[in-house]
């Protein structure tokens, strides 16, 4: 298509303007759109709160209800992450307080210097912060004063000047086989309970503590062998994953056969979970995933298989990537399994470099003075 722009040097100069474009799709990106939400930003000037007298004169205690309450009506309305803000909403609640300590109380007294101070201040075991943590502070504090500047409260984001190095690699430490078999060996001895069980097979197939809170009965098809995954808040898409291991095919089955024995004592308008009873029908997806990454973790400490600070429940998928691809070859197909986008983070979890293929295998040119 064909416009006229005005310009200095001619009125009536033609520019073609191009169709816009879709974003190409590059070999480091796997699976559909993300469809993790995201929170406002400022767009145009800011306009003053008329409750308040100026920019900043107010109680930064009021300031932090008056964000929670913006957050908590965005989560309602799906427009944000429901875990995202509770996330920002406690780490700001930390940064009030150290404010109060600080003897700062009013939202304009906040400087860059309070907000570096906070990014570096232990954590409530009193111990120092890593990296990662440190930019989870200052990415809500980010938000934070933008959704001031939002409301009118605030035209000044001094967590913005400050800058954090990048997120540190993903830290892998895979079971190993043997690990994996004494954790099944100790989940079979819990036959007073098939919720146990039935968690860990699911974390063996593929699935986060949060999808595993989320699969249903009806997900499960024994007959075909398969799990429909879901329930991973943006970070991993919904995927049906193949039930190729047979301890856990036994695990589904017999926790299947529990929850169908006991339907018609719960009625319909139970909800029928996997992992949960009807009596967790209020529990948040948060509670259900929290419940399942404590339980799976005292599991594998009674197996022996827990190391603090080295083993943890995403041991056990970084294993299945492990054995996926050996069986596979595919980087594609492991990160499909894992429900991930990033083939990078995939490859990093396996240890292969997938671009290793596509390099011309040759030297840098020499450095010379010449123009070429």
């Amino acid at each position: 298509m064909v416009v006229p722009v005005s310009s200095k040097k001619g009125r009536y100069q033609l520019h073609v303007v191009q169709p816009p474009q879709e974003a190409p799709v590059t070999a480091s990106r796997l699976g559909p759109p993300s469809d993790r939400k995201y929170f406002a930003r400022p767009r145009g000037r800011f306009v003053l709160d008329p409750s308040i007298s100026a920019p900043g004169e107010v109680e930064l205690d009021l300031a932090l209800v008056r964000v929670q309450l913006a957050w908590s009506v965005d989560a309602n309305e799906g427009r944000v992450s429901l875990d995202s803000a509770k996330r920002y909403a406690k780490d700001c609640e930390g940064f009030v307080r150290y404010a109060a300590s600080r003897g700062v109380d009013r939202l304009g007294s906040v400087t860059p210097t309070l907000v570096a101070e906070w990014l570096h201040a232990p954590g409530a075991d009193g111990l120092p912060i890593g990296v990662n943590r440190r930019r989870a502070r200052l990415g809500a504090l980010r938000r934070f004063f933008d959704a001031l500047f939002l409301a009118g409260y605030w035209d000044v984001n001094p967590a913005r000047s400050l800058n954090e190095p990048r997120t540190q690699e993903r830290f892998v430490s895979p079971l190993s086989e043997g690990q994996i078999g004494q954790l099944k060996r100790t989940a079979a001895r819990r036959v007073d309970s098939s919720k146990v069980p039935a968690a860990l097979a699911l974390i063996l197939l593929g699935a986060t503590p949060r999808e595993a809170g989320y699969v249903r009965r009806g997900d499960v098809d024994l007959v075909n062998r398969r799990v429909f995954l879901h329930g991973g808040s943006g970070w991993y898409h919904d995927r049906w994953v193949p039930i190729d291991d047979e301890w856990a095919f036994e695990a589904l089955r017999t926790r299947a056969a529990v929850i169908d024995s006991k339907l018609p004592l719960w009625g319909d308008s139970a909800p029928v979970l996997m992992v949960y009873g009807p009596r967790s029908e209020v529990a948040t997806p948060e509670h259900r995933a929290a419940s399942i990454a404590g339980s799976i973790t005292d599991l594998m400490k009674a197996a022996r298989v827990y190391r603090k600070g080295v083993t943890r429940v995403e041991s056990i998928r970084e294993y299945l990537a492990v054995r996926h691809f050996e069986g596979t070859g595919s980087i594609e197909g492991t990160a499909e399994r894992l429900g991930m986008s990033s083939l990078d983070t995939v490859a990093h979890i396996i240890g292969v470099d997938w671009a290793a293929r596509f390099r011309i295998d040759a030297p840098k040119p020499e450095v010379s003075t010449e123009r070429w």
